[in-house]
């Protein structure tokens, strides 16, 4: 098992050039990502390693989809090619995002034949898993500073004509200092007029 891990995680060659842990910090039902903690080789050039201070960051994480989970002996095709297309759309979404409170991708998506991944600053833990394992741990100060990030994000969404549309506790990521940013944007929407449909 832990060499069918190593495998896709070095078959990526954007996650190729990270130094990233073998287990997964977090993932579950809720989280089709999984999330590893990384950091930047010392010889990468990978990304925006150049790019200023986006490409300073040491301290990482990366996201990463292992397309056999959608097993097409199991889901039907245009399931997994909405679900795929789902993944691709929230990666690619972030990616033109700059806010202190959204998660800010340092490394583009990069899709493989195995595996999606992109890299971001460092995330520890969506706040579902925190309130399905341990709510008790979150103060009601970081409730209140949590609660008011996320209310940044969306108002910066709304200036950059944007509904989020999938706002739920396991689009919310925490950093290790304890703020809260904002991801899971893969059914985001500029809004539209009464009686139009949404544009796929």
């Amino acid at each position: 098992m832990f060499n069918n891990v190593l495998n896709y995680l070095t078959s990526n060659k954007l996650v190729s050039s990270y130094q990233v842990d073998k287990e997964p910090s977090c993932y579950g039902n809720e989280l089709r990502w999984k999330l590893y903690n990384a950091e930047r080789q010392k010889s990468s050039t990978s990304g925006s390693a150049a790019a200023g201070p986006v490409g300073d960051d040491t301290s990482l994480t990366v996201f990463l989809f292992e397309k056999k989970t959608l097993d097409t002996r199991q889901y039907p095709k245009d399931y997994r090619d909405q679900i795929l297309a789902s993944l691709h759309r929230e990666a690619t979404v972030l990616q033109r995002l700059r806010h202190p409170n959204i998660l800010s991708v340092i490394d583009p998506l990069s899709d493989e034949r195995q595996t999606m991944a992109f890299v971001t600053r460092r995330v520890t833990q969506t706040l579902g898993t925190v309130l399905t394992t341990d709510r008790k741990q979150l103060s009601l100060i970081e409730v209140q500073t949590g609660l008011l990030d996320i209310a940044s994000a969306l108002e910066f969404l709304h200036h950059a004509n944007t509904c989020h549309l999938g706002l739920c506790p396991s689009a919310i990521f925490l950093t290790p200092n304890g703020r809260w940013v904002l991801g899971g944007l893969a059914y985001s929407q500029s809004p539209v007029e009464p009686g139009m449909q949404l544009l796929k």
